[in-house]
């Protein structure tokens, strides 16, 4: 079945015309032309339709959100990593300031001792850690003069 050309039968019938099948031939060749560019000549295959041009919109604006998120999201996870990084620093520093020195047990004071010179002093700082603070805050203690700044005399 023709649907054009029954369409074109039909109408000329209810019109009371009498046409033959030539006729209807290419009178429905006519209408199949038109109704193929009907689109066309009235702008709808060419003008957007709004619907369709505010869905493109929210895609684009939720795939923009979506990388937006993701991006988000690799932020966080690098900046958790890297504060799990500086605990982990500051865990192994604590343990390491922490341990116990066989020499001086953490107090950085080595009793009694006697320089490489030959000079026999009452305490002696340990090399480990907590020892260099001792000596660091005995030094400044001991010798003022050598923490002052020299542009300021």
């Amino acid at each position: 079945m023709d649907y054009w050309k029954e369409c074109i039968s039909e109408a000329f019938e209810d019109a009371g015309i009498t046409v033959t099948e030539e006729q209807i031939g290419i009178v429905t060749s006519w209408v199949e032309g038109a109704h193929e560019n009907y689109g066309l000549a009235s702008g709808y295959d060419t003008i957007p339709n709004p619907e369709n041009t505010e869905i493109k919109e929210l895609k684009r604006l939720l795939k923009e959100e979506r990388e937006r998120i993701r991006d988000l999201t690799y932020s966080n996870d690098r900046l958790r990593w890297k504060i799990w990084e500086l605990k982990e620093k500051e865990n192994s520093e604590h343990e390491a300031r922490d341990a116990d020195c066989p020499k001086c047990h953490n107090t950085g004071i080595i009793p009694g001792g006697v320089t490489p010179d030959g000079i026999e002093m009452d305490r002696e700082f340990c090399d480990c850690p907590k020892g260099e603070e001792e000596y660091e805050s005995y030094s400044e203690m001991a010798h003022p003069a050598f923490n002052e700044d020299p542009n300021n005399v």
